[in-house]
């Protein structure tokens, strides 16, 4: 049961010229077989190039990372000699200051000792001198009555 508008075209004899405009559309318009081979190209140079920059930048960075390393070493190195050699100047210090401390107290209790000594000794001589003082005001005083008992028998 075909169809009563429907018509049979005859393609076979226009096969060649079907294949031909083909052959035309995929060489000026189909152009995929070429983007693609420019694509795989490009993607290998990039991840090539990819490759030698990040390998270079590892490079880089592990040269960087052994040079710290060995600038770490050689510090340690440096501190642990250094070190024990300022610790011994610390040490000496130390008891050279306690030295200095110790003769300071000493000198300081020498000083303090000389001081309650004078002070004992103007205590004592103070002591004497208000008792000369006071021994002389007696002695006026005793002659000053004197006087007066002598001025007043006169009279």
């Amino acid at each position: 049961m075909s169809a009563p508008n429907s018509k049979k075209i005859d393609v076979g004899s226009m096969a060649p010229l079907v294949k031909e405009l083909g052959q035309l559309y995929t060489y000026y318009f189909d152009h995929s077989y070429y983007i693609q081979n420019e694509i795989k190209n490009f993607i290998r140079e990039f991840e090539t190039k990819r490759g030698e920059t990040d390998t270079n930048l590892l490079a880089q960075s592990l040269t960087a990372i052994q040079n710290a390393s060995n600038a770490c070493d050689t510090c340690k190195q440096l501190g642990e000699a250094t070190l024990d050699d300022y610790l011994s100047k610390v040490k000496l210090s130390i008891e050279k200051a306690n030295a200095t401390l110790a003769k300071e107290q000493e000198w300081s209790d020498k000083r303090r000792k000389t001081r309650e000594t004078h002070m004992i000794q103007e205590e004592k001589e103070c002591d004497e001198f208000l008792a000369q003082q006071d021994e002389a005001k007696r002695n006026i005083a005793v002659s000053y009555t004197h006087l007066r008992a002598h001025e007043t028998g006169r009279n």
